[in-house]
């Protein structure tokens, strides 16, 4: 059981205390950015509100907001992180692909390896604002991925995985796909100069010719 679900605190004191003395760090430059991603990995932040057989601690996704907003409380910038990592876990959670699920959870819960939403493009589409910008088309029995993702926070420079929104060319539908900064054709800017957010990692990502498998659809309906 977690501290949350007894009503002890959700923090240890080493994590608080290290929110507080790094906070200032994180909102103005991107020295120590790299410290986020696996300092909350190993206070076991990242499994609040994972089922247990997949190694959370069985919380209630209401527990899993309520560290984020904890975090969010100390550290902005540590929480914003913590966000989009978390979504992108709760992501696979929902997904369909088991295969999927079992070969980038563990790394994600861990910390050693970070996970980012790539859909705000995907919102606005579903909202009927914008077209999607990541198309896909069918080559040699992959697809083949073109686009960009102007904004994604949580691009850890060690590596991470992101989610995007497609829409494939050939039969206009839309869906999710998991990208890998070990792919090739994903292209990672510079750290985007945000104000006050400097060390959440947050970067474009240009994708060029980018081949996968289905095996890395997260869902096949970005609608549902």
């Amino acid at each position: 059981m977690t501290a949350a679900a007894i009503g002890g605190p959700i923090l240890s004191s080493e994590i608080r205390a290290w929110l507080d003395h790094n906070a200032l760090v994180f909102d103005r430059v991107s020295d120590g950015a790299s410290a986020i991603v696996p300092t909350l990995g190993r206070a076991g932040l990242f499994g609040i509100g994972v089922p247990r057989h997949l190694d959370g601690d069985g919380a209630t996704l209401a527990d899993g907001v309520r560290a984020i907003a904890a975090v969010s409380e100390r550290s902005l910038t540590a929480g914003f992180v913590f966000w989009g990592h978390r979504t992108f876990i709760e992501y696979l959670l929902q997904s369909p692909n088991a295969r999927l699920r079992e070969k980038l959870l563990p790394d994600l819960l861990a910390g050693r390896r970070a996970g980012a939403t790539g859909l705000s493009n995907a919102m606005k589409f579903l909202n009927g604002l914008e077209a999607l910008q990541v198309t896909a088309s069918r080559r040699d029995g992959k697809l083949c991925l073109d686009g960009k993702l102007p904004w994604v926070t949580n691009l850890r420079k060690e590596g991470f995985d992101v989610a995007a929104a497609v829409q494939d060319d050939d039969s206009k539908s839309a869906f999710i796909v998991s990208l890998s900064s070990d792919d090739d054709g994903l292209i990672r800017t510079a750290d985007l100069d945000l104000m006050a957010m400097r060390g959440s990692n947050t970067a474009a990502i240009a994708i060029e010719r980018l081949a996968i498998d289905d095996d890395r659809i997260i869902h096949p309906n970005a609608g549902e």
